[in-house]
């Protein structure tokens, strides 16, 4: 019992250092159906080595990596499809810029929340 413990203990402390150096954008901020996390490539990690944001949609049931460079397309995870596909490839090109700047190192997390433009 002890061992699993400390083996569940580790791995939420692992997925966290994951998340912590990626920014959280809700709906309400990018006016996607879901919510977008994205790194810089110092805090990326996986077998992906193109610039990638992150989506999660817990109603949905929805999670997976998708690529900010061309072609955009999923990388990781479920599939999306239909209006939701969509809006999110009209998010990612109306914001290339700044999302690859983030990427890279260039702007910081603060930087691209101001930057970043929803989509309507």
């Amino acid at each position: 019992m002890e061992t699993k413990s400390i083996a569940r203990r580790f791995l939420q402390a692992n997925e966290l250092r994951k998340i912590e150096g990626m920014a959280n954008l809700p709906p309400r901020r990018t006016g996607l159906p879901f919510s977008i996390w994205v790194s810089e490539e110092i805090y990326a990690s996986g077998k992906h080595n193109r610039p990638r944001l992150k989506v999660l949609d817990r109603e949905q049931e929805i999670s997976g990596s998708i690529s900010i460079d061309e072609p955009i397309e999923i990388l990781a995870g479920d599939e999306i499809t239909g209006k939701d596909w969509s809006a999110l490839v009209q998010y990612i090109r109306q914001n290339r810029e700044p999302l690859m700047k983030l990427w890279n190192q260039e702007i910081d997390q603060g930087d691209y929340y101001i930057q970043q433009k929803p989509i309507r």
